[in-house]
């Protein structure tokens, strides 16, 4: 008796399919060379545009160019990689948009992008997908703004004979971590990572601990023995009444605002836009409002606490106090405004008996 042999199903072959891109240049003519790597479900492929459909040159100014290939299919487009192979740093190629047309499906890229010697590479995505095109926008404007802050700061020249103290502030400014979210895959899985944080100074081997280990555990430290374990309780002086006003500094100066309902769930990135005009508009409403509140208190603080009496002391100290009153109590506009009011009707160089009058 023979046994039938199922035969194995062989594997499918993906089918080569045409691709047909279009790009379009912006004022400026591009001498150089471009590679176009689109990535899919089924894997990746690297197509060099170097030859037109027409045969014309390549990127010329404000011109629509379109190139042909034949190669294998990849399903879905995922994103897109251009790669720029100039070799001047000046020749600078604006890539406007960009558009591939696979067998049945297209696929439009919003680029308006600009590649050049330093910035030689981009990811571009397709405009269904609006929220990885958005990542990618805020990442380019974070990685801007650390560029132009880092270049207010000015190294200045070495003194010999005098301490330098001066410090570049390198790691705020560094962009390395936002180059690596704009140019890596948004679709591969990072490994673990942990980093804890001390709230008290650690020992060498601590401190390794928390940079290399896993739930890594601080050990607590021991109490002296003359510290009591009981918590002693805030004795408060019932005598001052809090109604009258702050003897203290002011609030940290900031802007009341009700939070709308529809912020009471978890926020992506597409809902940044959305909350900085509501922010910018609430601000702009309430600040004014704020302003005149800071400017009553301190009006009130100031009579309270009976610092109109400056005109009475001694001229050398009269300027001295009326800064101190803009140093501890001019920490908002609202207040500093209120300030300048009742500190203009201080006379700081008056004489004995324009003080006596003035008391």
């Amino acid at each position: 008796m023979k046994r039938s042999q199922s035969a194995r199903p062989a594997s499918k072959k993906r089918n080569d399919v045409d691709y047909e891109i279009k790009t379009t240049t912006g004022e400026k003519t591009y001498d150089g060379k471009i590679t176009l790597k689109i990535r899919g479900e089924f894997g990746l492929i690297t197509i060099p545009l170097s030859k037109t459909k027409s045969g014309e040159k390549p990127f010329q100014s404000k011109a629509t160019d379109e190139f042909t290939c034949r190669t294998n299919d990849v399903g879905k487009i995922i994103r897109i990689i251009i790669e720029y192979n100039g070799t001047k740093s000046d020749n600078i190629w604006h890539l406007k948009k960009i558009q591939i047309i696979k067998g049945n499906e297209t696929y439009s890229f919003n680029a308006n992008i600009r590649l050049d010697y330093n910035e030689n590479k981009a990811n571009v995505y397709p405009i269904d997908q609006k929220k990885e095109d958005y990542v990618q926008t805020e990442l380019r404007r974070l990685r801007g703004n650390l560029h132009s802050e880092s270049l207010k700061l000015r190294r200045p020249l070495h003194k010999a004979h005098e301490p330098f103290v001066y410090n570049d502030l390198k790691p705020y400014f560094d962009t390395s971590s936002v180059e690596k979210a704009i140019h890596e895959p948004l679709d591969t899985s990072t490994g673990y990572y942990t980093r804890l944080t001390a709230l008290r100074i650690v020992e060498p081997w601590e401190a390794y601990g928390m940079d290399y280990g896993v739930n890594y555990e601080l050990l607590k430290q021991r109490r002296n023995r003359g510290h009591s374990a009981k918590r002693s309780t805030i004795k408060t002086d019932e005598s001052i009444d809090r109604t009258q006003g702050s003897t203290h500094l002011p609030e940290f100066p900031c802007v009341s605002m009700q939070k709308p309902v529809e912020y009471e769930r978890p926020l992506t990135m597409n809902d940044v836009s959305s909350i900085r005009s509501f922010l910018q508009t609430n601000k702009t409403i309430k600040a004014d409002h704020k302003k005149e509140k800071d400017y009553k208190r301190t009006q009130a603080d100031f009579f309270r606490m009976q610092l109109d009496n400056a005109a009475g002391h001694s001229p050398t100290h009269r300027e001295n106090m009326v800064r101190v009153y803009h140093s501890y109590l001019g920490t908002t506009p609202g207040s500093k405004k209120a300030l300048r009011d009742l500190c203009d009707q201080i006379p700081l160089n008056a004489t004995k008996t324009t003080v006596e009058a003035t008391v």
